[in-house]
């Protein structure tokens, strides 16, 4: 029997880092399967899952779930494992770590307003409520910034300020011989190195996250909105029909 596979790589960089391109990397590298959130879209049980494990307190029963949720995964990336590296590292001891950047903080954070309605806002979820997974996702970004804003004492919002201390406490809290630095315009040399791997002949990949998280918020936003016009259609349509039956139940039976 094979055995079973465990976590061997730590990807810790925030959202919109270059976390789809490097799952693709990785997988092309012979790592799999690897857990990003973003693929596939319709994983309503795996969102809702890991919403819970961030609004988990006590951290003992939060490192279970966790252990739970990468059961049989290679390689972890972006939420909601890159909120809780701490417990990670102490989880998968033998793990490399990637810190995946941008070139600055600010690059960083138009890149994240760059992909419209903030998700963790309650807009967003209001908007989004017919659909379970958007919703999930929706607690999710909300957790992380809240567990971020009482870490590292910061507005609970997407920030330079969030960006850098996030980065900052993985360089501190994992052993400098597990953690490599990387973005995605440094291609496969660095990559390769840090883990033992031959350098493939092709390019490294490039995934549009941006387009792919617009793309999913659209989604989300769309069907709630045409459930709710389905529901006001329906209501509409049992208005009339009983306005028209009501004349005919007042009426009563015939005349005795």
């Amino acid at each position: 029997m094979a055995d079973k596979k465990t976590v061997c790589i730590i990807v810790a960089g925030l959202p919109r880092t270059g976390t789809l391109s490097l799952k693709a990397a990785l997988e092309q590298l012979g790592y799999g399967p690897c857990h990003h959130l973003l693929e596939p879209l319709a994983q309503v049980t795996r969102m809702q899952l890991s919403a819970e494990v961030l609004e988990t307190e006590d951290r003992a029963t939060r490192q279970k779930r966790f252990l739970d949720l990468y059961e049989g995964y290679e390689a972890i990336l972006d939420n909601p494992g890159s909120v809780c590296v701490d417990d990670l590292i102490a989880l998968y001891p033998d793990a490399k770590v990637i810190l995946t950047k941008r070139t600055s903080a600010t690059t960083w954070l138009d890149s994240y307003h760059g992909i419209g309605i903030e998700p963790a806002s309650l807009r967003f979820r209001y908007l989004a409520h017919w659909t379970p997974a958007a919703v999930s996702s929706s607690r999710v970004m909300a957790a992380w910034l809240a567990i971020s804003a009482k870490r590292f004492d910061i507005p609970a919002q997407p920030s330079v300020a969030l960006y850098e201390a996030h980065n900052a406490w993985v360089r501190k809290i994992t052993p400098p011989e597990r953690l490599l630095e990387f973005e995605p315009g440094m291609g496969w040399e660095p990559l390769c190195a840090f883990l033992g791997k031959k350098m493939p002949g092709t390019a490294y990949p490039r995934r549009n996250d941006r387009r792919y998280l617009r793309g999913i918020k659209r989604l989300g936003i769309a069907v709630s909105l045409l459930v709710n016009v389905l529901l006001v259609l329906v209501g509409m349509f049992a208005v009339r029909h009983f306005s028209r039956l009501a004349p005919h139940a007042l009426g009563g039976g015939a005349e005795v």
